[in-house]
């Protein structure tokens, strides 16, 4: 069993607020019809090489398709 000291129990508990604090962008595949969440970060990461106009598109894990963003509502 292993026990946390303090200073590492207040480390992992900033982690874990970060985490919660990331926001998921959901896709859905044009293939297969699956969705998946994207954190928002990866999206903004992509999107420097991209036009203008152009919306990012990621890879879908479960058929290797084509897949883009769901507007939030």
């Amino acid at each position: 069993m292993k026990i946390l000291s303090s200073a590492n129990f207040k480390r992992r508990k900033k982690s874990v607020e970060k985490i919660k604090e990331i926001k998921i962008l959901l896709f859905k595949c044009m293939d297969c019809g699956k969705e998946d969440e994207v954190p928002e970060f990866v999206v903004e990461e992509f999107h420097f090489d991209l036009e203008e106009d152009e919306k990012v598109e990621v890879v879908c894990p479960f058929c290797n398709g084509t897949m883009k963003d769901i507007p939030s509502e």
